[in-house]
């Protein structure tokens, strides 16, 4: 005779088991809104979502812009978006595992205007139409075919760069006529300047570089008294394909010059990867003027929940320039380089609570270091004074004198080399 109590428990495991082949079950469900630039929901939107570039289920959005997608596996995924005159749209790509609920709310731009969504006005993403301050974004395009971020942010209104000699020399920045010191500027929230607000854009070269955001104006809110004149903002480049991908490039033009660029990035499962290595060398027009910069890249990020990353992120640029001096004026070159090794590393956990709340727990690591090295005396060498001394140079002056004669160019009783820094 069967106990009631086993009976009670066979009647709701046939329960169970019935609901299971009556109700299907989904690994995965996404969900969000879709809206516009200014925050207004889009109707009859079509919404995709896409794992290895299929397909998994297409919908519409309801009337106050809402969506909800489904997937019985587990996967990475994106969804894509579009809608009637306006841009598609395709998200970041996120891994969701099993029985998991992940929103990505969507905003979508008009089709004759690109409008972008930023961080670094507010804090948090934002659409660039709701952000009344001026800001600027520049995506991976706009790096292209440069090999550090200089002309690039050349393009940006209000940005005035100023570079020192030839390829390699000193590059500064100047906000709206603020001080080249009254900038910050960082690399996936990591400040990147000197002890003193100054920064070298010269070696900051585009490889792991996805994007950069320039706000014009003050800032010291968010980011404290080193936003004086504005903020620049490197964002660095993600692994999405859902298999490795390799790409090589490579360049050279006269002056000895030449470069060498390898990157590799993916997805498997929770985790994407990029690496980046670039490789420049230049002689430059002038003597003891030659430039190299190599630069390392990684980024790694894993998907520890639906709401959940944890990313590391690493930097390493070892650049060295010649250091020629007054050679415009004196028309002999100085034998001496400035070297610099600068190694940023930056950890971060982000979780997102709801859609208002979002926290983000970050480490940040900088270490630069800058040498100027004397290799050797160079210029006439005078057996009175026991210095050097460049070509003889006549100045003439706005009220019609002139002057002719030498100016020092090394000094007696230095040893060679020597180092400083």
């Amino acid at each position: 005779m069967t106990h009631p109590i086993h009976r009670l428990w066979r009647g709701f495991a046939l329960l169970i088991a019935s609901l299971g082949a009556t109700c299907p079950l989904y690994a995965v469900v996404v969900r969000g809104l879709v809206t516009d630039s200014l925050g207004r929901p889009i109707s009859h939107a079509v919404v995709a979502l896409v794992d290895n570039g299929r397909v998994v289920e297409s919908v519409t959005s309801g009337a106050d812009g809402s969506y909800q997608l489904s997937s019985a596996t587990a996967g990475r995924f994106y969804v894509l978006a579009t809608g009637i005159s306006f841009r598609q749209l395709t998200t970041e790509s996120f891994y969701g595992e099993a029985l998991s609920s992940v929103e990505k709310n969507i905003t979508l731009e008009p089709e004759t205007l690109r409008e972008s969504v930023v961080v670094t006005a507010t804090g948090t993403p934002t659409p660039l139409a709701q952000v009344s301050a001026s800001i600027t974004r520049l995506g991976n395009i706009d790096f292209q075919n440069f090999t550090n971020v200089t002309e690039a942010l050349r393009t940006v209104p209000g940005f005035h760069l100023v570079q020192t000699g030839e390829l390699g020399g000193q590059t500064s920045l100047f906000i709206r006529g603020g001080n080249s010191d009254d900038n910050e500027v960082l690399l996936d929230g990591v400040p990147v300047e000197d002890i003193g607000g100054t920064v070298d854009f010269a070696n900051i070269a585009t490889t792991g570089i996805a994007s950069a955001e320039a706000y014009r104006g003050p800032n010291s809110v968010l980011y404290g008294a080193d936003a004086g004149a504005g903020v620049v903002a490197f964002s660095s480049t993600r692994g999405s394909t859902p298999f490795p991908s390799l790409l090589y490039d490579g360049d050279g033009g006269n002056f000895g010059t030449y470069r060498n660029q390898v990157q590799v990035g993916g997805t498997h499962n929770a985790l994407d990867y990029y690496g980046g290595f670039s490789d420049l060398q230049t002689t430059n027009s002038v003597a003891y003027d030659s430039y190299h910069d190599v630069t390392s890249h990684a980024n790694l990020g894993y998907a520890l929940g639906p709401a959940t990353t944890l990313r590391v992120i690493a930097r390493n640029s070892d650049s060295a320039t010649g250091s020629p001096g007054q050679y415009q004026f004196t028309r002999i070159a100085t034998d001496a380089k400035q070297s610099d090794q600068n190694l940023f590393l930056s950890a971060s956990l982000d979780h997102r609570f709801s859609d208002q709340w979002q926290g983000l727990l970050q480490y940040g690591l900088g270490r630069k270091r800058e040498q100027y090295d004397s290799l050797a005396a160079t210029g006439i060498f005078d057996p009175a004074s026991q210095n050097y001394f460049g070509q003889k140079v006549t100045v003439t002056g706005a009220n019609g004198y002139s002057v002719t004669g030498q100016t020092i160019v090394s000094y007696a009783g230095s040893t060679y080399p020597y180092v400083s820094g």
